[in-house]
């Protein structure tokens, strides 16, 4: 599965999910395979994010209003996209790199790889491991 770190008031976030939101392959299905976790203190700030992304609504939505993911993720800035292995993280790539389109070629190739029982394993609980990493 994926998580995507990103913050409400961003344009480099917003070119990623733009692309995202687009690509067939990569589409969310009943909450997996993304989370979209919204850094920041807006108070609206994941409500306006996902009002503009239609495409990713059953991507499982988080709030990190208080910074505290953002603490324990420590990612080099935002967007960041977390390839994660159960409840591990297998690989980060940063969204900001000016190919957003290569980056959601490398999370359609992540979400089509075979899983395992063990892949399946999501801190978010069983409804939103279903299958994919």
């Amino acid at each position: 599965w994926l998580l995507l770190y990103r913050r409400a008031d961003c344009i480099a976030c917003d070119r990623l999910m733009s692309v995202l939101a687009a690509n067939g392959t990569a589409a969310p299905n009943n909450g997996q395979p993304y989370v979209i976790l919204v850094g920041g203190k807006q108070p609206n700030g994941l409500e306006t994010v996902r009002a503009r992304y239609a495409t990713l609504g059953d991507a499982t939505w988080l709030a990190d209003r208080d910074n505290r993911v953002f603490a324990a993720l420590k990612p080099p800035g935002a967007p960041v996209l977390y390839g994660m292995d159960g409840t591990s993280i297998a690989w980060t790539m940063p969204g900001n790199l000016g190919d957003p389109a290569r980056i959601a070629t490398m999370a359609a190739g992540w979400l089509a790889a075979p899983t395992g029982p063990a892949n399946n394993a999501s801190p978010l609980g069983p409804s939103a491991a279903s299958g994919a990493k």
